[in-house]
């Protein structure tokens, strides 16, 4: 019998989206799937049209939790999968009928595999072509994840369930995945990468992370506090380096947005900690100085 993977998918307030999701989901031409809709205390019609899919097919599991945020949403979805692999999609995000068939012939021996993702607004368009895929060790991806956002996203991957024996996502952040990839990384050793988009990002203006300023940005902070801890844990002295560097790219950000909104007390906390950033010893180049936000 051919090995179960466990596809689990948060879902807050999705109505408008949910649908094409789980369709495209149920599509897959790897059919041994345990699917755990995570209904993270919806509002709207989510959680009902969860629960007609899971009348409709038995691979379909609802879970219905107060809110929590995708974090929580994920981690009750790991508590109870029973799957040999884990993948994880967004609610209002598509893949491609291929998409978990493909990523599970190239794991091989390998704890995590990945493809690339496309962006759309309403419909996606898939330019499917021939990839190829590597394996490339963890030094090598966590260096990558300071220069493409998808090495630093939760979703568009394949893990062996053992990854989570002992690991679950920080709950209460809104940079969750930048917190978590690093760690699942380093364990795991590395990523097969496959250079083919086959999941497809639908870009929200109302979503969390393209919204307007808000304080939850401020999470930014302990997330790069602790990838600047680990990387030091791990002896990548190099990307250690790069990670306090990139610190100091949020926090400048941060000094300029809280400025313009006039968030004083945000903004007071912002400087002290550009001031604690020297303690690092890590300078800037000239040029790094040059691409700074003004």
């Amino acid at each position: 019998m051919s090995e179960l993977i466990s596809v689990i998918i948060p879902v807050y307030n999705a109505e408008n989206y949910l649908r094409p999701c789980i369709e495209s989901v149920l599509s897959q031409t790897y059919s041994n799937l345990e699917i755990l809709l995570v209904d993270d205390g919806s509002t709207d019609n989510s959680g009902d049209i969860c629960e007609i899919y899971a009348k409709k097919d038995n691979r379909i599991r609802v879970l219905h939790k107060q809110n929590g945020g995708p974090s929580s949403a994920r981690n009750l979805g790991l508590d109870l999968a029973s799957g040999d692999f884990v993948t994880f999609i967004d609610s209002d995000d598509v893949v491609s009928p291929r998409l978990l068939q493909q990523l599970l012939d190239i794991l091989g021996s390998n704890k995590i595999s990945m493809c690339s993702y496309q962006k759309f607004l309403n419909d996606p368009t898939s330019n499917m072509k021939s990839g190829k895929y590597q394996w490339e060790d963890a030094p090598t991806i966590l260096r990558k994840m300071f220069q493409d956002n998808k090495y630093i996203v939760i979703w568009g991957k394949l893990y062996r369930r053992e990854l989570f024996d002992t690991f679950r996502f920080y709950e209460g952040i809104i940079y969750e995945d930048e917190d978590a990839l690093p760690q699942l990384i380093h364990a795991a050793g590395g990523i097969v990468t496959f250079d083919c988009p086959l999941y497809f990002y639908r870009v929200r203006p109302d979503s969390i992370m393209t919204s307007t300023f808000s304080e939850k940005r401020l999470d930014i902070i302990g997330v790069c506090q602790r990838r600047i801890d680990m990387l030091g844990q791990w002896g990548l002295d190099n990307l250690r380096r790069t990670a306090v560097k990139d610190y100091y790219i949020h926090l400048k950000k941060l000094e300029m947005q809280t400025a313009q909104l006039g968030l004083e007390k945000q903004h007071t906390i912002v400087l002290q900690l550009l001031e604690n950033w020297k303690c690092y010893g890590v300078k800037l180049s000239l040029l790094e100085k040059l691409r700074l936000p003004k």
